[in-house]
């Protein structure tokens, strides 16, 4: 398997300014994760759910925006019926366990999810720049950005690779974990010299200002988007 990095990005219905996605997942990451018992809560973290339903339509994938839909539906009612069942029994746990992974962390992956695709690494940069981020930290981050869509991209060419060799379940998990797991990884090694090769090739780690060609610019949409969010923070954290 070649370590081919994958540059590829997904066209969205509405573009948003990078630093909007940005500030996006931070507020998702504040407001989905903390745990209240509060009416406010409630309706923040279903209206947030929402905004991560709409940025799966937004980025033209509305089967998966159907199964998160369907998933969140099952662990929202999951989840009501947990407060009339008591006892700490191990199945109880686990369902509870996956109905907070659902509730709390899905929104906030989807959103990540949708940042990394519509996202090229040419915006990313020019965002950090125009926000005035040290190149210490934006040359790390210019390289993780394309890193896990790339390994994506080489697990399921092994996989497909695997079924063209009639390697599948039928052949034991162990087998399934050393025909995919073990290129995986050598392919990791290669992406990871390639992606490193590429940053220096774009100069990203010169100490003169560097030119983009990528033009980025918060429109009418990303400030009604963050002042929105914004006064949804307020009120998570004043109310």
């Amino acid at each position: 398997m070649s370590g081919k990095v994958s540059t590829n990005t997904q066209q969205a219905v509405i573009n948003l300014d990078p630093r909007t996605k940005l500030y996006t997942l931070m507020v998702f990451s504040l407001v989905m994760v903390p745990s209240s018992e509060s009416e406010l809560d409630t309706i923040l973290k279903i209206v947030f759910a929402g905004l991560a339903f709409l940025m799966l339509i937004n980025i033209r994938r509305p089967g998966l925006a159907a199964v998160y839909a369907a998933a969140y539906c099952a662990a929202y009612g999951a989840n009501g019926l947990l407060a009339y069942i008591s006892g700490m029994s191990l199945l109880g746990i686990i369902i509870r366990l996956l109905v907070e992974v659902v509730l709390r962390m899905m929104p906030t992956l989807f959103i990540a999810m949708s940042f990394l695709q519509t996202t090229k690494v040419s915006e990313f940069v020019a965002a950090m720049e125009k926000m005035h981020i040290t190149r210490k930290i934006t040359i790390p981050f210019a390289v993780i950005f394309r890193f896990f869509p790339t390994v994506a991209d080489e697990y399921h060419s092994i996989q497909d690779a695997m079924k063209m060799r009639g390697i599948g379940v039928s052949k034991g998990p162990i087998a399934m974990l050393e025909y995919r797991l073990v290129p995986l990884i050598a392919s990791v090694v290669q992406i990871g010299d390639e992606l490193s090769a590429a940053a220096v090739a774009r100069g990203l780690g010169v100490d003169t200002e560097r030119s983009n060609y990528c033009k980025i610019k918060i429109k009418g949409l990303d400030i009604l988007l963050m002042v929105l969010l914004t006064a949804a923070l307020i009120l998570y954290y004043l109310f």
